[in-house]
C-alpha cells in the first residue's frame, strides 16, 4: 500500500503585508537618512573647526618667528578700491607667507603675478607652493582643499578682467567653501566712536579701519560660491532666496557694516564710549586674524540662519534697546546677572581668531 504525503501550499505574502512592510522600510529610511547626514555635516563642520585650528597655530609660529602675521600685503593694501575689483582674498594673502611660492619674474606658464592693484604684486610660481622651493614651511595645504576657484565645477572667484586671482589656489573647508580671512590693520589707532573706525567698505579715506570688506570681495561678490554654487550677493529682487548678510549688495537694508562689526567685533566688552554711534560700535577686534568659514550651509553668515532674521546689529550683543549714551538697559541672564551675547552663535559659520 502506497502512503501519500500531505500537500503543503507555500503561503506568499498579501498585498496588505508587503504594503505594511515597504511603509515600514520608508518609516525606517526617512529615520536614518537625516540622521546620517546630521552625522556626516557634524564631522565635516569638526574637520573644518580643526582645519581653522591649523592655520591659525602656523600663523602663531609665523608671528614668532617674523614678529608680524602672515600676509604678504598689508590690511590696507588688501583692503583698495582696486582689489575690491582683482579679488584676490585674504587667505591667498596669508598662504604666501605660510604656504609661499613667491619667485622671480616675468609671469608665464605656471608663474603668475597676484596682487590687491597694479602696484603692488608679487610673482608666484604655482608649482612651489607648499613645497621648500620659495618659503612657506609653515602650513601646506592638503590638495583636496587647495582648490583655484577659477571652474564652475568648483567655483568662481569674483575679478573685473584680472584672471591671475582666479589661477592662485583657495583653501577651502570642509564642505568646498572658501574660508575667508579677515586681518585687522594694526596702523588703526584711533579710538572706536562709531561703526568706519572700526569697519569699512574699503580702504583709501583719511582715517583707517581695523577691518576692510573688500578684503574678501572676491568670494562676497562671485554668484558662483564653492562647489556648491551659491549666490552670496543680494538685491532687493531677489531678497526672499538666501544669500549672505555680508555679500555684495547688502549696504542698505540690512546693513553691511553691522553685520560685519557682529561678525569682527569682540562680544566680551560693550564700548565705553558715552554717545550712542560709539556704543554701536565694537570697542575691540576679537582677533588680530580671524579665520571665518561658511559652516554647513556653505554661506557666510546666511539670511536662513536663525540670526539672518530682522536687524542685526552690534549692540544687542549688551543692550535690551538701542544705547543712547545714558541709563542704557544691559541684558541680564535669568538671575539678574549682567550678561553678553554673541549673536554669531545665532550662525553655523565658524570661526579661528589669532592674537588679541
Amino acid at each position: 500500500m502506497t502512503m501519500h504525503q500531505p500537500t503543503r501550499t507555500r503561503r506568499g505574502f498579501s498585498l496588505i503585508e508587503l504594503l505594511v512592510t515597504i511603509a515600514v522600510i520608508a518609516i525606517v529610511i526617512a529615520i536614518l537618512v537625516p540622521t546620517l547626514s546630521g552625522a556626516r555635516n557634524t564631522a565635516r563642520a569638526a574637520g573644518s573647526q580643526a582645519q581653522l585650528t591649523e592655520i591659525g597655530q602656523a600663523s602663531s609660529q609665523y608671528f614668532s618667528d617674523n614678529q608680524r602675521l602672515p600676509g604678504y600685503f598689508t590690511p590696507r593694501q588688501m583692503g583698495s578700491s582696486d582689489n575690491e575689483g582683482r579679488g584676490f582674498s585674504g587667505m591667498q594673502n596669508i598662504m604666501l607667507d605660510l604656504a609661499g611660492g613667491i619667485v622671480e619674474g616675468p609671469a608665464e606658464g605656471n608663474v603668475i603675478e597676484v596682487g590687491p592693484d597694479d602696484d603692488n604684486t608679487v610673482f608666484v610660481d604655482l608649482t612651489f607652493i607648499g613645497t621648500t622651493e620659495a618659503g612657506g614651511g609653515y602650513y601646506t595645504p592638503r590638495d583636496t582643499s587647495f582648490v583655484a576657484q577659477n571652474d564652475p565645477d568648483v567655483g568662481l572667484q569674483e575679478t573685473d578682467g584680472d584672471e591671475e586671482a582666479r589661477r592662485l589656489p583657495s583653501v577651502l573647508d570642509s564642505f568646498n567653501t572658501p574660508i575667508l580671512a579677515w586681518q585687522r590693520d594694526r596702523t588703526a589707532i584711533q579710538p572706536i566712536e562709531e561703526l568706519a573706525d572700526f569697519v569699512q567698505d574699503e580702504s583709501g579715506g583719511d582715517v583707517p579701519a581695523r577691518f576692510y570688506w573688500a578684503s574678501n570681495a572676491g568670494f562676497l561678490k562671485t554668484t558662483d560660491l564653492g562647489k556648491r554654487g551659491k549666490d552670496p550677493t543680494f538685491s532687493t529682487s531677489a531678497a526672499s532666496r538666501e544669500f549672505s548678510l555680508i555679500g555684495e549688495g547688502v549696504n542698505e537694508d540690512p546693513e553691511l557694516l553691522n553685520h560685519l562689526a557682529v561678525l569682527l567685533g569682540s562680544p566680551s566688552v560693550p564700548n565705553p564710549g558715552d554717545n550712542a554711534d560709539a556704543l554701536q560700535a565694537p570697542s575691540a577686534a576679537r582677533g588680530d586674524l580671524i579665520l571665518h568659514s561658511a559652516g554647513i550651509d556653505a554661506m557666510y553668515m546666511s539670511s536662513k540662519d536663525i540670526g539672518g532674521g530682522g536687524d542685526l546689529r552690534f549692540w544687542q550683543s549688551f543692550f535690551v534697546d538701542p544705547p543712547t549714551g545714558s541709563s542704557d538697559e544691559r541684558i541680564q541672564d535669568g538671575s539678574g546677572q549682567v550678561e553678553s551675547i554673541d549673536l554669531l552663535d545665532r550662525f553655523d559659520d565658524l570661526i579661528e581668531t589669532v592674537g588679541n
